[in-house]
């Protein structure tokens, strides 16, 4: 059986280990590095495994779903070896959930496509932080997350919010509104996500949705005003046009 994610990380770390005698922060930055090489490797063999899927006659649809899944994968097992070490480091734990939003919320993932994330805290400090100040575990663990995923290459769309400001930022800005319709766990604190979706739902979606309606109509007006508004275009945009993958997911927000 091939080995899991979780164990080639284990496995290197067990390896590098062995024989080390250095000060503590040196196995910090030597650990890093090791899950880093881990990580590229996992990277490397998936696309190759994505790549040889697609020439074999795969569809569009098996290789985002894939895509999508092998990321998973890496993005759970980056935030458990995160959330290790930043508690080793002593900071104390607060709620903190990892989501997938938008198109990769969906499931679905391209090849060149952004890595849509967002951290949510729900942190309860003593005493209180001031308003949007964000809780030093939290700021750890963002960093750790996210510079990893950077030194890795890809391209990620991120944000680290406190459930209040999802609620605002979802009342003033439909993009991100329609992102977090699609909002998706990957690892944490499902609790805390499950609040926010109740929230979402009770105090935005139904009590806005007239607005909702009236906004979404007037930007898929202005879709077809520059990207073509008959479905008889004989190259139209496929995701932008009349008929498009924005249309779909238009259906899918407003339902």
């Amino acid at each position: 059986m091939a080995e899991t994610l979780a164990g080639r990380l284990r496995h290197a770390e067990a390896t590098g280990r062995q024989g080390f005698t250095g000060p503590a922060p040196e196995w910090t930055e030597r650990r890093r590095r090791l899950r880093l090489d881990v990580l590229r490797e996992h990277l490397a063999q998936a696309y190759g495994e994505l790549r040889s899927r697609h020439e074999d006659g795969a569809s569009g649809e098996e290789s985002v779903h894939t895509r999508a899944a092998f990321m998973d994968d890496l993005l759970r097992e980056l935030y458990h070896a995160a959330r290790a070490e930043v508690r080793a480091a002593g900071y104390p734990p607060s709620p903190l959930v990892l989501v997938a939003l938008g198109g990769y919320g969906r499931g679905e993932l391209h090849p060149s496509s952004d890595v849509d994330l967002m951290l949510i805290h729900g942190a309860r400090t003593s005493p209180p932080l001031p308003t949007h100040e964000v809780p030093p575990y939290v700021q750890r663990m963002a960093q750790e997350i996210f510079y990893t995923l950077w030194d890795l290459g890809l391209r990620v769309g991120h944000a680290c919010r406190s459930l209040d400001d999802c609620l605002a930022i979802a009342r003033t800005d439909l993009p991100s509104r329609t992102s977090m319709q699609a909002a998706r766990v990957l690892a944490g604190d499902r609790r805390l996500f499950q609040t926010l979706q109740r929230t979402l739902r009770r105090e935005v979606l139904r009590k806005d949705y007239a607005e909702f309606l009236r906004e979404m109509l007037a930007e898929r007006d202005e879709r077809y005003r520059k990207h073509g508004g008959s479905v008889y275009v004989q190259e139209p945009n496929v995701k932008e046009s009349a008929g498009g993958l924005r249309d779909v997911h238009t259906a899918i927000w407003l339902a």
